[in-house]
């Protein structure tokens, strides 16, 4: 894949090439983290994820071994829109859908996130509570204690 660029302003994403990017054309989402804020692009071909994603409360993002892949990936982020539900809409992406990853300092009830769809230039979504953890594997779907 290609390399992603993404101008800001704060936490606003300003320009990006990932809309004609083959991450987009091929489905893949794209996350962006700038000035305490998680940015998810998702491309236009996955308009159904928005109605999924607009009913939850808080964003819980874990970092592990992916187990659902044979063989396991080392490295793997599930970002799950929590809703309190028992079926909580889940995304399960690869660290080169970053723009950079998350630290360890990260850990914990630390920023929002803003979701972007289809070139827009304002989100289409925003959450105000984003909790960041490492977890030995995926998927782990856990609820915050």
């Amino acid at each position: 894949m290609e390399f992603v660029m993404i101008t800001n302003d704060g936490q606003k994403i300003v320009e990006t090439n990932y809309w004609t990017s083959s991450y987009a054309k091929n489905g893949f989402c794209y996350i962006s983290i700038n000035s305490g804020c998680y940015r998810l692009l998702v491309p236009k071909n996955r308009k159904d994820w928005l109605k999924d994603m607009e009913t939850a409360k808080e964003v819980v993002i874990s970092r592990g071994a992916n187990y659902t892949n044979q063989p396991p990936k080392s490295d793997a982020f599930e970002i799950m829109f929590e809703d309190h539900t028992q079926s909580p809409f889940v995304l399960q992406i690869s660290p080169e859908q970053w723009e950079r990853l998350p630290s360890d300092a990260d850990q914990g009830w630390k920023g929002v996130m803003h979701v972007y769809y289809d070139n827009s230039e304002k989100p289409v979504l925003e959450f105000q509570r984003v909790y960041y953890r490492r977890v030995k594997e995926l998927p782990c779907m856990k609820p915050v204690v």
